[in-house]
């Protein structure tokens, strides 16, 4: 509205066009105004136009003018409207009750008479035919808008629950001390020559001594100030593991004797047999010195908190020979598959391990608990196994097999600690032909009740990925230019910082809980991190075809995007899953999963909307929900009426272009039915927005789904279903987007349209500005 101008026009004219004719209908919904509010909004405030009927019938014929505050409840007395007043601007009759507010009553005859402001505080009437028009201010909330961050920090999570730590490490020690105790029982009950029975509760001694050793180092990492929680966890699963592996050893082991001593109780054990039963795999210490923990060692390092905790237990518990894990898999293993095979639900003594955690795998990067129940943590372990990392080197030596010496460059700065010798990459190896065509790594591990696959896809991509868009502690060069004599120092630090982020990606999801988003019709589950920072979605077969084939131009636009320094409301994905896991009874469990950014980490977020521009069928009632809700497009136009959401004018620009450019990339791809998810964080007065769900694309079945709805023979009311073609949906979500996010203008409206080229998030600025 200009002064004078366009949109303006006189406040007497106004008043009689569109407020004092019974006649004015509105042209969007064909009710009369009487049924209606006008906002007029800019700057910090909101002048609202109400409409009703005068109880008093007084009929002058000209406008009566009186005024009410809305603190003290002072009135003034009606006066006519003046001919200069009627030909006032209503452009500047709002530009006074916006920006005026200093203005107040000339005089005040008594003391106790009102002070407040004539334009903020009090409601002026105009009253003519028997209709009033009343005109009020009230203050907005103005909302800034908060795009997923091109750079998520990651961050090293040092916090350390040590009083709960301590109660369940004191309970898990009792219940270890009463597996050896059952052990020391049964070898106290068997009937067995001396020698045997001798070396078996050596061997006994040994193991219950590593079990103690273990405990002991927990104990000290959970008062040393210095250690880590990272470090308390790992040693806790390290017990945990001792204790496992006590139990997998000693149960088929007891069971063999017992067997023996039934059917041949003369000679139930010769000395043959104790060397075939021994479990060569088991760990060796020498009775003298190094069954003993060296206690300098143990304390330096205590006081050394760089050092890994498994260097610890690396130094003091050493695995045998080749030829000792030769004897291993002829003894304990074949012992214990002819054993389960007879005798299956035999137990000696009950693990005090639940039997969803498997702690007999190989140890990766760093411990793992895989539990079959959270997918995550079966995710992690892939990751950090040595097959994957293995595996990975591949793919990165097949991309780049035309250079090896720009590979070995690569691998340099990127982090990665490649042996392509050991890892037996030369043009004679037998690699799988489908590994050369496909960046997808399959992994594949077990332990005597399970076993697991998980099929990473893209795994070369999205480590490029993860390592381009995830930054740890260690990676702040990559924001920063270094100067030329800071090169050298920075270049260590890069290489840290890549391993850093896989490490810490990986712990990430080492552990997720099950996340019930209330409100939802696709009927998927999903889990987030412990951490907050990523969310596992499980996909449908159909999807996963899908994004196979989508995948590659999405990585070439989130590229792009950070390439040009563009902002995008794509939520991003780091990975892309496909999980078997597989019981001892032959019950097989097949899941897919996709793992992508939460967007309301570290956010206070009071509301959820998912947002798809579509008012069919998008109403949730928060009463017949329990949970996390998450409304839609209908409770946020009922909201609105009363509470509308009002950005400023370089927001909405910012936001409606990049809604645009995305729903354009959405659309080349055949993409459709992707939402909008907006969060509430009104402790920083901050809306966070992202898009998510957006792999659906418009086949067959869903081309059905939409004739059907728009015929009307499911009903809907004539209105567009949810699901229609991506030219018509990226039109009608861009459309809806922007109906609901009001701008508002202010005194630098002006200057919004030089703010989108070169626009970058709030957090990078900052970070830049630091």
């Amino acid at each position: 509205m200009q002064f004078y101008g366009h949109n303006d026009i006189m406040l007497g004219e106004f008043l009689e066009r569109y407020c004092f004719r019974s006649s004015y209908i509105c042209k969007s919904c064909n009710l009369p105004m009487m049924d209606h509010v006008r906002r007029y909004v800019h700057s910090q405030g909101c002048v609202h136009v109400e409409l009703h009927e005068d109880m008093k019938k007084v009929d002058t014929g000209t406008i009566l003018i009186t005024s009410k505050c809305s603190i003290c409840n002072e009135a003034t007395q009606p006066v006519p409207m003046s001919s200069d007043t009627w030909c006032y601007s209503l452009a500047k009759y709002l530009e006074l009750r916006f920006h005026n507010h200093l203005y107040k009553r000339r005089t005040l005859e008594r003391q106790k008479e009102c002070s407040h402001s004539l334009h903020r505080d009090y409601v002026q009437f105009f009253s003519y035919k028997g209709i009033v028009a009343s005109f009020r201010y009230s203050s907005i909330e103005i909302w800034e808008i908060g795009l997923p961050t091109m750079i998520m920090q990651l961050k090293d999570l040092n916090v350390k629950h040590v009083q709960q730590d301590i109660q369940d490490i004191k309970d898990f020690a009792i219940k270890g001390y009463e597996v050896y105790v059952k052990i020391f029982d049964q070898l106290a009950d068997l009937s067995i020559d001396i020698e045997t029975s001798t070396w078996l509760k050596k061997k006994a001694n040994q193991d219950q001594m590593v079990f103690k050793q273990r405990l002991d180092f927990v104990q000290t990492l959970l008062v040393e100030k210095e250690s880590t929680s990272e470090e308390i966890e790992d040693a806790i699963l390290f017990l945990k593991k001792a204790l496992a592996e006590a139990v997998d050893e000693w149960e088929p082991r007891l069971n063999e004797i017992m067997m023996q001593c039934k059917s041949n109780p003369s000679n139930a054990m010769t000395d043959n047999n104790a060397e075939e039963i021994e479990p060569s795999g088991t760990i060796k210490r020498d009775e003298n010195k190094k069954f003993a923990v060296d206690k300098n060692k143990f304390m330096s390092r205590l006081a050394n908190s760089e050092s890994d905790v498994t260097e610890f237990f690396a130094d003091t518990l050493k695995t045998d020979d080749k030829n000792a894990k030769e004897n291993e898999r002829k003894g304990v293993k074949g012992l214990l598959s002819q054993f389960l095979s007879s005798s299956e639900n035999a137990h000696i003594f009950n693990s005090p391990l639940p039997n969803h955690e498997h702690h007999n795998l190989k140890c990766g990067l760093f411990p793992v608990m895989v539990n079959d129940q959270d997918l995550s943590s079966c995710i992690a372990y892939s990751l950090v196994c040595s097959e994957y990392l293995k595996s990975l080197d591949h793919l990165y030596v097949e991309n780049f097999a035309d250079s090896s010496s720009l590979l070995k460059r690569k691998y340099s700065d990127i982090g990665f600690t490649s042996e392509l010798e050991e890892a037996g990459v030369h043009k004679s190896d037998n690699i799988d032909k489908r590994s050369k065509c496909s960046s997808h790594i399959d992994v594949n591990f077990q332990d005597s009740s399970t076993s697991f696959t998980c099929k990473v896809f893209f795994a070369r991509e999205f480590d490029n990925l993860r390592n381009t868009f995830l930054k740890s502690p260690l990676t702040d060069c990559q924001i920063s230019s270094p100067k030329p004599e800071e090169k050298t120092k920075k270049a260590t630090k890069i290489d840290g910082g890549a391993n850093s982020i896989r490490n810490l990606f990986a712990r990430s999801l080492s552990k997720s809980v099950r996340w019930q988003a209330q409100g939802g019709k696709s009927g998927s589950k999903f889990s987030k991190t412990m951490d907050d920072r990523f969310v596992l979605k499980e996909m449908s077969r159909t999807d996963l075809s899908i994004f196979e084939h989508f995948a590659t131009n999405y990585f070439d636009y989130i590229q792009q995007c950070l390439q040009k320094k563009q902002p995008t409301l794509l939520a991003k994905i780091y990975g892309v899953f496909k999980l078997t896991v597989r019981k001892k009874d032959n019950t097989t469990n097949e899941t897919s999963v996709l793992v992508m950014e939460n967007l309301f980490c570290d956010r206070n977020i009071t509301e959820k909307f998912d947002l798809k521009g579509s008012l069919r069928n998008r109403m949730v009632n928060p009463n017949r929900q329990s949970g996390e809700i998450v409304l839609m497009d209908e409770n946020l136009m009922q909201m609105s009426w009363t509470n509308p959401i009002y950005i400023l004018t370089h927001s909405s620009i910012v936001l409606k272009e990049v809604i645009d450019r995305d729903a354009s990339f959405l659309e080349r791809q055949g993409v459709m039915d992707y939402s909008l998810l907006v969060g509430f964080d009104r402790s920083e007065q901050l809306l966070v927005v992202g898009i998510i769900d957006y792999i659906r694309t418009f086949t067959l079945d869903k081309r059905v789904e939409s004739i059907i709805k728009q015929s009307g023979i499911m009903g809907g009311h004539g209105k567009l279903p949810t699901v229609i073609s991506p030219k018509m949906y990226k039109t009608r979500f861009s459309e809806a987007m922007d109906r609901y996010f009001l701008a508002v203008p202010d005194h630098w409206e002006g200057l919004s349209k030089y703010c989108c080229p070169n626009y970058m998030s709030f957090e990078e600025d900052k970070d830049k500005s630091k």
